[in-house]
Parts: C-alpha cells; structure tokens; sequence
C-alpha cells in the first residue's frame, strides 16, 4: 500500500503542511474529513494546531489520495486542533 497525503495551504497559498495516510471520508455533495498525523511544513509531527481564525479557510490538495474525485479542496477549516487533527473541505 502506497503512502497516501493531503497537503494544506493557508488562503494566500503558503503551504502549513501535510497529513501522512489521514483517515478519510467521502459525503455527498463532495464533503469530506480528514483526521490523523499532521506535520508542517518542516516535517515536524505537529501535536497542536495554532491558528488564526480570520486566516481561514485553508485549501487542500489531495493529489496523493488516488481514490479522491477531487484533486483540490476549498473551504477547508479546522475541526479539532490537537492531535489527532481533524479538517473538513468540499472538492471542487
């Protein structure tokens, strides 16, 4: 089985990191979860999210998930900041 992640960037394209084999889940009109490790964009395993709520919402790509129908999420926000971290978006 192949590693499979999901990157993250902030509303100005900076990129905040990845998620490393997350748990997945696919809803109708093209919702999704995603919860698991987190690291930054260093690499580092990230415990706890610290974030800025006018900063929101994040994109995600999911080029790394090849059972996604979308490659790329909008309205991405943060469902539970610390660890496991959990995010939820719409494909587009």
């Amino acid at each position: 089985m192949s590693e499979q992640t999901i990157k993250i960037f902030s509303p100005s394209g900076q990129y905040m990191g990845y998620f490393t084999n997350p748990k997945i889940e696919f809803f109708p009109d093209s919702d999704y979860d995603f919860t698991g490790s987190f690291f930054d964009a260093t690499g580092q395993l990230v415990s706890k999210i610290e974030y800025n709520p006018q900063a929101l919402p994040y994109t995600a790509e999911l080029d790394g998930v090849p059972d996604a129908k979308h490659k790329r999420l909008h309205s991405v926000y943060i469902q539970h900041a610390r660890n496991p971290i959990k995010m939820s978006g719409r494909g587009e």
